[in-house]
Formats: C-alpha cells, sequence, structure tokens
C-alpha cells in the first residue's frame, strides 16, 4: 500500500495524510498487558531437534515508542523489546536466534521482512487467532512443525523464537504440541517444560483440555494443570466463553471492552 491511500493516513508507515497531523489520533495502542509481561523466556530444549524454542512476546517496532504515532507509547527505554533490540540483546547472551515464528493475528506490530528476514532471520507467519475462542487449526500446527522441523536441520546450532502477543498462550500450545508429537515428551513434561521457561505456562482452560484432548493417553486434567491468575483474568475468560455461545462477534466485542486487565484477551 502507498502512503496516503487513506483519507487521514498511511496504512502501512502511519504517516497522517498533509492536512490531518492534529485531527486525527495516534494509530497505535500498546498491547494491553504487554508492559507486564517479561520479554523473553528461557531456552527450552527440543531432543533430537536442534538448539531449541525461545518463547518471547511479540517485539514492537519502534513506532510504539513514538507519541506521535502511539496513544500509549512505552517511555521506559528499559521495557523496549523490538526486533533489532531482541537480536542484539540474544547475540550479547551468545544465542544465536536463526527463526522467527509470529502468531499474532495481525500485520500491525512490526514488518517481518524487514526487522527479521533482511537480517537473515528465517521469518514464518502463523495467524492465529487469539482470545480464547477457539484453539489453533490442525493445519497451522502442521506448517508449524515442518517449518521448524526443517529449520533445525538445516541450523541445528541456532534457537527458533515464537511469539504470540504475550508469549504465552498461543506460543506455549504450539511449542508444547511440538514436544510431545516430536520430541516425544508426555503432555505434563512438555508443559512443566513451557512453564519453567514462560511462567505461569499456559493458562487458558481451552488449551490445555484441548492438549489434553488429544496428547493426555486419556488422562484428564486435574486441579494442577491450570495456573492461577487473577481473579480479574479467570472473570474475562468466564465472561468471553458466554459471549462465544451467543455469537463470535459478541465474543470478540465483549474480549476487546476487556483488553485493559486481561492478559492475553486480544483477538490479534
Amino acid at each position: 500500500i502507498n502512503c496516503f491511500e487513506s483519507k487521514t493516513a498511511c496504512f502501512k508507515c502511519h504517516t497522517p495524510r498533509p492536512g490531518y497531523e492534529n485531527k486525527q489520533k495516534p494509530r497505535l495502542v500498546l498491547p494491553s498487558g504487554w508492559l507486564d509481561c517479561a520479554a523473553v523466556g528461557d531456552a527450552i530444549a527440543t531432543p533430537g531437534f536442534g538448539a531449541g524454542f525461545l518463547p518471547m512476546k511479540v517485539p514492537l517496532s519502534e513506532d510504539y515508542s513514538n507519541e506521535k504515532l502511539c496513544q500509549t507509547p512505552v517511555k521506559d527505554e528499559a521495557k523496549l523489546h523490538t526486533p533489532k533490540g531482541f537480536l542484539s540483546q540474544q547475540n550479547a547472551a551468545g544465542r544465536k536466534v536463526g527463526m522467527v515464528v509470529d502468531l499474532t493475528f495481525t500485520h500491525k506490530y512490526y514488518d517481518g521482512k524487514k526487522e527479521f528476514e533482511e537480517a537473515g532471520i528465517e521469518y514464518l507467519k502463523i495467524m492465529t487467532q487469539g482470545g480464547g475462542t477457539e484453539p489453533p487449526k490442525k493445519p497451522d500446527l502442521d506448517q508449524f512443525a515442518a517449518k521448524v522441523t526443517d529449520f533445525f536441520k538445516n541450523r541445528p546450532e541456532e534457537l527458533c523464537a515464537v511469539h504470540c502477543t504475550h508469549g504465552i498462550n498461543r506460543s506455549g500450545f504450539f511449542i508444547v504440541t511440538f514436544l510431545v508429537e516430536h520430541c516425544k515428551l508426555e503432555l505434563e513434561a512438555a508443559l512443566q517444560a513451557f512453564a519453567a521457561s514462560r511462567a505461569p505456562g499456559i493458562w487458558d482452560h481451552v488449551l490445555i483440555d484441548q492438549l489434553y484432548k488429544h496428547h493426555g493417553d486419556g488422562k484428564k486434567p486435574g486441579p494442577d494443570a491450570y495456573p492461577v491468575v487473577s481473579a480479574c483474568c479467570a472473570f474475562a475468560r468466564v465472561l468471553a466463553c458466554v459471549c462465544v455461545s451467543v455469537g463470535l462477534a459478541h465474543a470478540k466485542l465483549f474480549t476487546h471492552l476487556l483488553s485493559n486487565f486481561h492478559p492475553d484477551p486480544t483477538m490479534e
């Protein structure tokens, strides 16, 4: 999309159209709960498959620290988590990242080709809906497994970073599924490995139930299978489930309205 194809601003670079600089609100909004999440987890071993996974929250373009472009800019440099900053920090820590898998349900957070592919990093985009309305689809899980397997084969010394918005539920589901189906870990061991990297681990009941349904060998999740989360988070999840019963459009609306206090509410 070329600049100024919209009435008020460029969809791609967010630059206001001439004459609309002072009339338009900034287009970007920081993902709710993003600042409260750790930027990057610990590496997760993938027995028999390369160096392992590195879960993280979505890195944001530098536009999200610009007051003219973002309604809620990141003002504390210590809390910035950008694609370039992420790669620089990992290199400084002696961890080589060779692939990034983006599971967010949007393209607005950063330009994967510009930020990663041009730096020699493999970039895979799998549009995965969040918000607890439905688990990831099997074709998406199969695509993830195939691409990651090829990456580990061709670049065995390098890590594969995986992120959704907050790097917990969707990221955890994809990683845990791979650990069970391909690395042959027991489901409980795979869940614990992810939780050790990204506390408190997968907490979405829909996703946990789905993992046990397909990989629990007949077991059902006990009380300990569901990490404790805040009361407001639990309320948001219950309300979202009620909304699903009356229609997905309503679920999206209520989930959006609750996004200010839901750790992973976004449909993005």
